[in-house]
């Protein structure tokens, strides 16, 4: 966890919220509503050029004060092969030093991610996390925070979660924050120890301080999330004319460039797959350039992602990279096939109706195990060999294993 604190005044308004940090007027002798908790906002200092005006704080001595609440879950300093369950140390000892306290308040610090990947998966972890604070805590609540640039669909995805209080969209002073009991700390997530090593809902687990092997397989599979019914109604009114036929989504678009099929080259998979399977008719939310009857292109129509999940929940199979639309489906129970470019199957593991596979020669290309933390500079010097990989890409690997999923499902597929 970072502290920051602003030399000067600044206020600023980003999408809507107002910012006002006030600036810290002594360090020997500091205001703890003048010193605040790093979201990740480097972002929108550079966007309003005030970058220069803010400066870190030394955070081991910030928590050293004595009000400052419990971490809960694992360190930094944590080891992969850790599967001491800490959590339930951690809450016996905020137990015994607060006998009679009747209501805890703990905070998530940098939400769970600042991708809906996350959130989803983040979600289902603290579902069962949530029992084992319930075990020691009489009453407790949860707020959420994340900085201003994580996407507002955080929203929708965790709403219906009954142990979350709040989620907030901007930081909290130091002060505020040492009205919290305890907390859960996700800064920096992308490099904490373990978080490319095992399943991504087991590193959630491990995070929060339990030990994954003791969960249950089948409570590390998604909630399916409430859909608004107009809306449904809304895409269900755009599919229509195709109502009676297979409607598999396709998506060859991630978060980042490496995990992502290039436009060009994902019209031309599409092209492949429809000709493949001359019975199915092929959704997509994204410009390719596909002229075939059965190829719909609604990019001008899903505009939000609240129709983006109406949507998926409408398909009846789906052909994906590695991101949001792969956790969806396994919401929705949805057969897929979902392809890999980095890194091997972390976040699908638990997924009953999901295939998952790898580009070709995806461990002895460049980016292998790198995650999503490349550059764009870096992933330009490796564009070729994965435009190759994906020109390269196994149709009927693809369409046979998505058969047999929704063979699996229990669907009739010809």
């Amino acid at each position: 966890m970072k502290f920051f604190a602003t030399s000067v005044d600044i206020s600023y308004k980003i999408e809507n919220i107002s910012f006002n940090h006030k600036a810290l007027r002594s360090k020997k002798n500091p205001d703890l509503s003048q010193i605040y908790v790093h979201l990740g906002e480097k972002k929108q200092f550079i966007n309003k050029n005030i970058e220069d005006k803010i400066y870190f704080l030394d955070a081991k001595q910030l928590l050293r004060y004595t009000l400052t609440p419990l971490l809960l879950g694992r360190k930094n300093s944590a080891k992969p092969h850790d599967k001491h369950l800490v959590l339930d140390k951690q809450l016996s000892f905020l137990c015994k030093n607060n006998p009679s306290k009747k209501h805890f308040k703990i905070a998530i610090i940098n939400g769970y991610g600042a991708n809906l990947g996350d959130s989803m998966i983040g979600a289902t972890a603290m579902r069962a996390v949530s029992k084992v604070l319930a075990e020691y805590l009489k009453n407790y609540s949860i707020d959420l925070y994340m900085n201003i640039f994580a996407n507002r669909t955080q929203l929708k995805i965790l709403e219906n979660e009954p142990c979350i209080s709040n989620v907030n969209f901007h930081s909290l002073d130091f002060q505020t924050f040492c009205q919290y009991d305890a907390y859960f700390d996700f800064s920096n997530i992308l490099n904490l120890p373990n978080y490319t090593k095992i399943p991504t809902v087991d590193w959630f687990l491990w995070w929060f301080g339990l030990n994954p092997s003791n969960i249950d397989d089948r409570q590390k599979r998604n909630k399916k999330l409430t859909v608004d019914m107009d809306i449904k109604n809304t895409i269900t009114k755009l599919l229509a004319p195709y109502d009676g036929n297979k409607m598999i989504f396709f998506n060859p678009r991630a978060s980042v460039p490496l995990r992502s099929c290039p436009f060009e080259i994902a019209s031309n998979i599409a092209n492949k797959i429809l000709k493949y399977n001359k019975q199915i008719y092929l959704i997509s939310d994204l410009p390719l350039e596909v002229k075939n009857k059965r190829f719909i292109n609604l990019y001008d129509s899903i505009d939000t992602a609240e129709k983006f999940i109406a949507l998926v929940s409408l398909m009846d199979g789906l052909i994906s990279v590695n991101t949001f639309s792969a956790h969806l489906s396994d919401a929705f129970s949805i057969p897929s096939v979902i392809i890999d470019t980095s890194l091997p199957s972390l976040s699908t593991k638990y997924y009953p109706y999901v295939y998952d596979m790898l580009i070709p020669n995806a461990k002895s290309l460049p980016g292998w195990l790198k995650f999503k933390n490349i550059s764009n500079a870096e992933y330009e010097k490796m564009r070729d060999e994965y435009e190759i990989a994906w020109e390269n890409l196994d149709i009927e690997d693809i369409m046979q294993n998505l058969a047999e999923k929704i063979k699996e499902k229990g669907i009739k597929y010809e």
